[in-house]
């Protein structure tokens, strides 16, 4: 690739920085630890509550909270974290973003059997997996500043 198309990439991405974009990775994981060490303290006195189970998920996965649904965008790979399951949080794996319906997020599971599911967002705390443009703009971001 030449350096003029590199650059070009580049300032196109800087170009298509959001709100969602001005965090570095150290400030999402800071924030991610903060609401799970929020959410585990008041349901610590159930034994089957981790804290460094869901943290490992969340740092496997490079995760990110969903502040809004605004922020989600097609093919976004979602976790969600049920709180009326307060006596058992587990962080899982709910599918690829599709779309939202009635306040309802809309996922693909399983694209080969074309199965799709929704979940309301009633008491529940959903996560994304940063996308490799996310990633890139994270960091043309903190080369910034």
């Amino acid at each position: 690739m030449n350096k003029e198309r590199e650059d070009a990439i580049i300032f196109k991405e800087l170009d298509n920085i959001r709100i969602r974009d001005m965090k570095t990775l150290k400030e999402i994981q800071k924030e991610n630890e903060d609401i799970i060490g929020r959410i585990i303290d008041r349901f610590s006195y159930y034994k089957n509550n981790s804290f460094d189970k869901i943290m490992q998920i969340i740092t496997d996965w490079e995760l990110t909270v969903v502040e809004s649904l605004d922020e989600l965008y097609t093919s976004d790979v979602l976790f969600m974290l049920d709180l009326h399951r307060f006596y058992n949080l587990n962080l899982r794996y709910i599918g690829i973003f599709i779309g939202v319906k009635d306040d309802k997020i809309k996922t693909i599971i399983n694209s080969k059997k074309r199965r799709t599911t929704t979940n309301n967002t009633d008491n529940k705390i959903f996560f994304r997996s940063l996308s490799s443009k996310d990633k890139l703009k994270m960091k043309l971001y903190e080369i910034l500043n």
